[in-house]
């Protein structure tokens, strides 16, 4: 897209030349409105004059962070020059490097070792904002921009396909670290294993003997835990068999949260308590007790370093698995806190209530960042993108959104998608363009945000 002024000025080092014209280029091959000297500074005009003018319009600085970089006086007087002028400050971290106290605050886009990955974070990033400007360039394709009428914010979810994959309910859905292989766990006493990339279901688990009210999965797709009843079974989504059962609750099982390794699992449930479980023979390792009324859902970060519960009781609460101890409570919410998602390393969390908003979290702090207010229903189903940027919300509104989130700033809706049925729960896949949502009638609505 072309805009009279460039969006995002990028400041490098000389010594990372290669790799910012690599990744300038790939910005805008994409759409992204990007300004690099070596790119956009013609045969006689005047280099430094145009950097100054550049640097002067552009609303956000990339600044690709290496040891050369920290070092350049140059590229800190730009990044001094744009925080002192209140733009936007994007981190790209390239090589490892101590990074400058004022960019410590501020989340950045990791490339270190993934350049595909780090490219797709920091291109959804550059579609937030050129949309405000033009178009989204999220996305292989471009799309136009919802005009002021539209629901939604800036961004808008496409369906890709509905799948009557269930009979009822569905409440809770798992996705491999790949994205390629999903599971969702119903009300109608199974789950399904499936490929969110064709829609094709592969398998049924079935042994449940009443609704299956939570699901997790191991990263790399081998190991599936199920919640229902008093009870959590485990199996193999390769094969469909069940390995074992896991006994120890005293009510109703209502949530599960697995490390990516699998190696160790967190339950929830409505007896007050969360139990610590070992997948591979079914051993209880301990009880954490603390929540006053039922335990609604658990997050677990994928080292199994951190949990964190959603209770009837109207809080949250952190627990260190390792040793059962309760870390603190988050109060905030003025209703039952339904669900709670966190990010891969567990700086913030999201939790959705009865009280129809959503809160972030820091966690290490237990302090509310914000409070994200546009369902008109329960919110049952939260979820977050890896890179902890956007927040996804399912409502029995019949609505899925589609949320801003930053720790320092954000909260805006992006995209509302509406169904004919309410929705009780939500994942984001590892592209974090694609978006999976189970309703009330069994449909699975694969949704991609543009």
């Amino acid at each position: 897209m072309a805009t009279d002024a460039p969006t995002a000025f990028f400041s490098y080092s000389r010594e990372d030349l290669d790799f910012a014209l690599r990744l300038a280029k790939d910005l805008k091959k994409a759409g992204a409105n990007v300004w690099m000297d070596k790119l956009d500074i013609r045969p006689g005009q005047p280099w430094q004059r145009k950097i100054d003018e550049a640097l002067s319009t552009c609303s956000r600085v990339l600044v690709i962070l290496s040891p050369s970089s920290v070092d350049s006086d140059n590229v800190m007087a730009e990044v001094t020059f744009a925080l002192d002028e209140k733009k936007e400050v994007i981190p790209v971290l390239f090589r490892e490097c101590r990074v400058p106290l004022r960019l410590r605050l501020l989340q950045y886009v990791d490339f270190r070792r993934d350049y595909s990955q780090g490219f797709g974070e920091l291109l959804a990033t550059a579609a937030i904002e050129q949309t405000r400007q033009a178009a989204s360039v999220l996305g292989e394709g471009r799309s136009t921009v919802p005009t002021s009428g539209d629901r939604a914010g800036v961004l808008r979810l496409r369906e890709l396909r509905a799948l009557a994959v269930h009979t009822g309910r569905i409440v809770g859905m798992a996705l491999s670290a790949d994205g390629r292989l999903a599971v969702s766990a119903s009300w109608d006493h199974t789950l399904i294993v499936w490929d969110p990339a064709t829609g094709r279901e592969l398998r049924t688990l079935a042994g449940h003997t009443s609704a299956v009210l939570g699901v997790a999965l191991s990263a790399d797709g081998r190991l599936v835990i199920s919640a229902s009843g008093h009870a959590l079974k485990v199996w193999d989504p390769a094969t469909g068999r069940e390995l074992r059962t896991l006994s120890g609750h005293t009510d109703l099982v209502n949530g599960v949260a697995l490390t990516a390794d699998g190696r160790l699992a967190v339950s929830a449930s409505w007896d007050r308590t969360l139990k610590v479980w070992d997948p591979a023979d079914g051993h209880e390792l301990r009880t954490l007790s603390g929540h006053t009324d039922l335990v609604n859902g658990v997050a677990l970060t994928a080292d199994g370093r951190l949990a964190v519960s959603a209770s009837k009781d109207k809080t949250l609460k952190v627990w260190d698995p390792a040793t059962g101890r309760e870390l603190r409570t988050l109060a905030g919410h003025t209703s039952s806190v339904t669900s709670v998602a966190m990010g891969k390393d567990g700086r913030l969390a999201v939790s959705g209530s009865w009280d129809k908003m959503l809160k972030v979290w820091k966690v290490a702090s237990g302090r509310e960042l914000r409070s994200l207010a546009g369902h008109t229903g329960t919110v049952w189903g939260v979820a977050s993108s890896g890179h902890e940027r956007l927040a996804v919300s399912a409502s029995d509104d019949k609505t899925l959104k589609v949320w801003e989130l930053w720790e320092l700033s954000g909260g805006r809706e992006l995209a509302t998608f509406e169904a004919s049925a309410p929705l009780y729960c939500c994942t984001v896949c590892p592209d974090s363009k694609t978006i999976l949502a189970g309703d009330d009638d069994g449909v699975i609505h694969v949704l991609r945000l543009e």
